[in-house]
């Protein structure tokens, strides 16, 4: 009788344990994932990952684009910046339109944002990341382009800064091409 009512004290821990294992799950679905752009084939094999995330679970989808022209405006010689900081807008805008776009096709309830400048100048992980933060995002999207070496030195990594700065979790989408 010992032992049966032993085995009626441990199944009964493992439901309640299940159950509580079931409302943790519950509770780090997603259901807000934001997703960086920029435009480049990362960046739309990323799309591809927050569609494919955002139907599993159902989450939200906030589309985001910083148009930082900082690290190139710094010294153009001969050249216009604020012209060219314009162009960039317009670059974001037209990005986020085609991402908008995909992700209607795909049904995926979705924002888009065009934030026009980073909140520290070359900074874009940190506006990525305070985005993020703001909105309470669950999952963080990006493409990598995957540099190395000299490249990786000079250009940096928008996605590497990203996991450096925030505790959420982050889905970096690797592109074969080199841009």
């Amino acid at each position: 009788m010992t032992r049966i009512n032993s085995l009626g004290a441990t199944l009964s821990t493992l439901i309640t344990s299940g159950a509580r294992l079931c409302n943790a799950l519950e509770i780090t679905m997603y259901q807000r994932i934001l997703l960086a752009v920029d435009g480049s084939h990362a960046s739309y094999l990323a799309l591809h990952q927050a569609i494919v995330v955002s139907k599993a679970t159902g989450a939200e989808v906030e589309a985001l684009f910083v148009a930082d022209s900082s690290d190139v405006t710094f010294d153009m010689v001969g050249a216009d910046s604020i012209a060219y900081a314009r162009q960039v807008v317009e670059y974001g805008r037209d990005t986020l339109a085609e991402v908008s776009k995909k992700l209607d096709a795909a049904g995926v309830k979705h924002s888009t944002k065009l934030l026009e400048k980073s909140i520290v100048p070359g900074q874009i992980s940190a506006t990525i990341v305070a985005e993020a933060n703001e909105t309470n995002t669950d999952l963080i999207v990006l493409g990598t382009h995957g540099r190395r070496g000299l490249k990786h030195l000079v250009l940096g990594s928008v996605a590497e800064g990203v996991v450096r700065k925030t505790n959420k979790p982050v889905l970096m989408v690797r592109s074969e091409i080199d841009e």
